[in-house]
């Protein structure tokens, strides 16, 4: 900004945005070095093989011999949870089951080419063409007429913006100005 390569706009606009991947990339390792408390998955490991070697004397007066293929069944599910969990505890990591960094970074990379491929237009050359209607469909006038047109609504500092910007204003003042004088009756 200091040289004058950015816009204060622009500037305020790229600040925010690494303000906010800052914030995500801060979460994204705090999700990736932070893992579960060794006391939590004891725990949670020995309560669960409690509950299923206890589960069978539980079960059998009800179920008889159905009791050992349903204490088998119910091992596989509860001990593929868990193993679930530990397997999605990081998953910024190269295994099979871990998210694709490398076609995220790989898609976003690709983006940004495509994005910053052609040239920025100037945008005197849209923005007081005359195929632009900036009031549409309440007012049809184009842009050539709008900076064509002189009003009784001056702004203070007229000369010290771009050809077309102080008519465009002028006309939005103007456009106020009607909106508020029919509200007001």
């Amino acid at each position: 900004m200091r040289n004058g390569l950015l816009q204060p706009a622009i500037a305020t606009g790229v600040t925010v945005n690494l303000t906010v991947l800052q914030d995500t990339v801060s979460n994204l390792e705090r999700i990736c070095n932070t893992p579960l408390p060794f006391a939590y998955q004891a725990h949670l490991r020995m309560s669960l093989w409690l509950y299923l070697l206890f589960l069978p004397f539980q079960i059998y007066n009800a179920f008889g011999y159905v009791t050992i293929p349903g204490t088998a069944f119910a091992s596989f599910l509860l001990l593929g949870f868990l193993e679930i969990g530990q397997e999605i505890e990081n998953p910024f990591n190269y295994d099979l089951n871990d998210l694709d960094l490398d076609h995220f970074c790989l898609t976003v990379q690709r983006e940004l080419h495509l994005i910053t491929a052609h040239p920025c237009p100037n945008p005197s050359d849209f923005l007081f063409s005359t195929l632009n209607q900036p009031f549409a469909p309440s007012d049809r006038r184009n842009a050539k007429e709008l900076t064509d047109n002189d009003s009784v609504y001056r702004l203070p500092d007229e000369t010290a913006v771009e050809p077309g910007l102080a008519s465009l204003r002028r006309t939005l003042v103007k456009g106020w100005k009607d909106v508020d004088t029919l509200t007001r009756k």
